[in-house]
């Protein structure tokens, strides 16, 4: 309300009425009386002077943050209509006029003042293999969704009830994952020659080998889970020395 001047609006119309009465000064009713007072018309409606209600244009208060304006019944009060005063029985009359507070919808491509890449997250696998150069990655990337109340800047939920928390981002908004993926794949191990693979471990000594020469899939990534580092483990091939073995084999005949 306190962005509208002369807010409320009021608009005055002025309505008169004859009295007619006997020559007593008793009420008889109303109307017109004769030029010649002989006779009279009986008319109990009033008659405006001046001053019917006027159209008026309700203030577009949309860069505020506050949706079109409406009436009790939900319609649209962009303009109030022009009105004729009820003549019959003519009684002071209220118009309630009402704003909401926009509720915006906020993330990546529409951030407001946010940082719009405080709405995404990637989680990175990378498998790497000892003693090679090559490296396999696989990103997962995370999206939040978030909404506001655009004249007070509270976030809410998508129907403008305020949240409790509105500091951390990370709580405060709705993340998920692009294509709804939410997990790394298997990853094949690389072949070296002359080794075979012992395991594929991260730092913490995850073993995450399948023992059947693959990296074992990774379900149940969100937006918080670290990057993953998996390393893959080779050992030498054991081979026996060249040293010559011999053996003899005897056939024996006998003729009897």
């Amino acid at each position: 309300s306190n962005l509208i001047d002369d807010n409320p609006v009021k608009q005055t119309a002025t309505l008169s009425r004859t009295k007619i009465v006997d020559h007593d000064g008793n009420l008889i009713g109303y109307g017109k009386v004769s030029a010649d007072g002989k006779s009279y018309t009986i008319d109990n409606n009033w008659h405006v002077d001046e001053n019917h209600w006027v159209g008026l244009e309700s203030p577009d208060l949309s860069k505020y943050g506050y949706t079109a304006p409406v009436f009790d019944n939900g319609d649209s009060a962009a303009k109030v209509q022009a009105e004729k005063v009820d003549v019959t029985n003519p009684k002071d009359q209220t118009v309630n006029i009402y704003y909401d507070h926009k509720i915006a919808k906020v993330d990546h491509d529409n951030p407001g003042n946010i940082d719009k890449d405080s709405f995404v997250k990637r989680v990175t696998e990378t498998v790497q293999y000892e003693g090679l150069p090559d490296k396999k990655q696989q990103t997962l990337e995370f999206t939040g969704t978030g909404y506001r109340d655009q004249v007070t800047g509270d976030w809410t939920d998508a129907k403008g009830n305020k949240l409790d928390e509105q500091k951390n981002l990370d709580k405060i908004l709705t993340w998920s994952a692009a294509n709804d993926k939410t997990n790394f794949d298997q990853v094949d191990c690389i072949n070296r020659d002359g080794y075979y693979v012992t395991d594929a471990t991260t730092d913490d000594q995850t073993n995450y080998y399948d023992g059947n020469g693959h990296v074992k899939a990774i379900d149940g990534i969100d937006h918080n889970h670290a990057d993953i580092t998996i390393t893959v483990h080779y050992a030498k091939y054991y081979y026996a020395g060249s040293e010559k073995e011999t053996t003899t084999v005897t056939r024996t005949i006998n003729y009897l």
